[in-house]
C-alpha cells in the first residue's frame, strides 16, 4: 500500500513538472518593429497634384512613431502603434495601422478623438473600438486563424499623417511611417508554426514534453539517491 502511494506521488510529480514546462514554453505569435525617432518627413504639394520631400523634422513627437507591434494569443489579435509624444486630437491628423495575412485584414484609424477598428475576414466585416493611452493606440480583434500564427507572407505597417492647410488649400503635410523591414520577411517565415506531419521530426511541443519528462525523472532519481 505504501509503495502504491509512493508511485502515485511520483506520477503526480512528473505530471506537474511536464505541465509547468509546457506553460513556460507556451508563447504567442508576436512581433515588435521599432522605428527611428526624429524622422518625420515634411512634404510640399507642387503643381500638377504631386508632392515633394523637403526635409526630416525633429520637433513633431506626437507624429513620430517609435514602434508598432502585434500579438496573437487565445483567439485574439492585438495591434498597437506608439509615438514619442502623446496621441493628439486634430481633424487634420490621422493615425492608422494595418495587419494583413491569409487570415484576413485587421486595421484601425484614429483622428480628432474618434477611432475605429475594422477586421475583414471570410465571414465579413467586424468593428472594434481602439483604446487610447498617452502615446499608444491599441485595438483587439477576434483572430480567425486556426492557431496563434499568421500564414503566408503578411504585411504590417503604420502611418501618422498631418495635413497642412493655408485657407482652403492643402499646401503640404508631415508624415511618419513604419513597417516590417524587407530583411525580416525570411525570419518571419521561419517563425511559422512547425509542421509535424507523418514521417517528420517531432514538433516543438513534442520536444518540450520529452525534455520535461527527462527533467522529472532526473529529479526523482536524485531524491531516491538522497
Amino acid at each position: 500500500m505504501f509503495m502504491k502511494f509512493i508511485k502515485r506521488r511520483e506520477i503526480f510529480f512528473i505530471s506537474a513538472v511536464i505541465t509547468s514546462v509546457l506553460l513556460l514554453n507556451t508563447t504567442a505569435s508576436a512581433l515588435t518593429v521599432e522605428d527611428d525617432v526624429e524622422d518625420v518627413e515634411y512634404h510640399v504639394w507642387v503643381e500638377g497634384g504631386t508632392h515633394k520631400f523637403v526635409e526630416y523634422v525633429d520637433d513633431k513627437p506626437n507624429l513620430d512613431i517609435t514602434e508598432i507591434s502585434y500579438e496573437i494569443s487565445g483567439g485574439k489579435i492585438t495591434t498597437k502603434l506608439q509615438v514619442a509624444g502623446v496621441i493628439e486630437d486634430s481633424e487634420v491628423l490621422t493615425y492608422s495601422l494595418q495587419f494583413l495575412s491569409d487570415e484576413g485584414r485587421y486595421e484601425f484609424s484614429y483622428s480628432n478623438g474618434e477611432g475605429i477598428g475594422e477586421s475583414y475576414v471570410a465571414g465579413g466585416l467586424n468593428l472594434e473600438n481602439p483604446i487610447i493611452s498617452d502615446g499608444i493606440i491599441r485595438c483587439t480583434f477576434d483572430w480567425h486563424g486556426e492557431g496563434d500564427y499568421p500564414t503566408g507572407t503578411h504585411l504590417f505597417g503604420g502611418q501618422v499623417q498631418f495635413h497642412i492647410w493655408e485657407g482652403n488649400e492643402k499646401v503640404g503635410y508631415w508624415v511618419d511611417t513604419s513597417h516590417i523591414p524587407d530583411e525580416m520577411y525570411e525570419d518571419l517565415k521561419e517563425d511559422q508554426e512547425p509542421d509535424n506531419g507523418d514521417g517528420e521530426a517531432p514538433g516543438f511541443e513534442t520536444i518540450v514534453v520529452l525534455v520535461a519528462l527527462g527533467i522529472a525523472l532526473i529529479i526523482l532519481r536524485r531524491r531516491k539517491i538522497n
